[in-house]
């Protein structure tokens, strides 16, 4: 049998997960919200009106670690286009195994998923394949996000994992998290892996969107 490893608190798989917002034009909240979330606790969080914030128990982290926020922060400065999406990693740290995932939804539906294991865009009904298509051309944008999963979304959760282990330990988990965004409030639950947030995708104004009339 594989020895415990010290990052290890009772769980054997560790995940680090984004889940983001976006509403354009949204009066009541901010056009932009991401949450960081570890093993289901939330840690940060970061919105189009303020730059991202670190809860209490994780603010020296973060003061030591710049680059952490300046990270989140570069994510919210972006023009946006509405989709679904959740992105990240998870981690056995018994067997060093490493997934990650990237899936895309559109109007509460699955439209494009990406995973390590796979190493390519899965378009799991028709009329995403031409979006898939589109993403697979970009060679930078691929080899980019195959970077995240395979090397900074860990490095980030076993640094996450290495700072906040006695708050992970004794923090109480949400059984969900609610998002809530000017179109419609969608319940996401965090413990559920098919669970899906609203995300950005890039749109410059004029631009068609990548993904047409879906």
């Amino acid at each position: 049998s594989h020895p415990r490893s010290f990052f290890s608190f009772g769980e054997i798989k560790h995940s680090l997960k984004y889940f983001c917002t976006e509403s354009p034009g949204a009066q009541s909240i901010p056009e932009f919200v991401a949450v960081a979330i570890v093993d289901d606790i939330q840690i940060g969080d970061s919105n189009s009106v303020r730059e991202a914030t670190p809860k209490k128990d994780w603010i020296k982290f973060f003061e030591d670690h710049p680059q952490h926020l300046e990270w989140y922060n570069l994510q919210s400065n972006e023009s946006v286009h509405i989709l679904q999406r959740m992105k990240g990693c998870e981690w056995d740290d018994e067997t060093g195994e490493i997934n990650g995932y990237d899936q895309y939804g559109y109007d509460r539906e699955d439209f494009l998923a990406y995973g390590l294991k796979t190493l390519t865009w899965i378009a799991p009904k028709p009329h995403a394949v031409l979006t898939k298509m589109r993403f697979d051309a970009h060679e930078h944008q691929f080899e980019s996000n195959k970077n995240f999963l395979v090397y900074q979304c860990p490095d980030f959760l076993k640094e996450y994992l290495r700072y906040g282990k006695r708050f992970l330990q004794t923090a109480k988990k949400p059984t969900d998290m609610v998002i809530f965004i000017s179109a419609a409030m969608v319940v996401l639950t965090v413990t559920i892996i098919t669970a899906l947030a609203f995300v950005a995708y890039k749109k410059k104004k004029g631009e068609k969107s990548e993904f047409g009339n879906y």
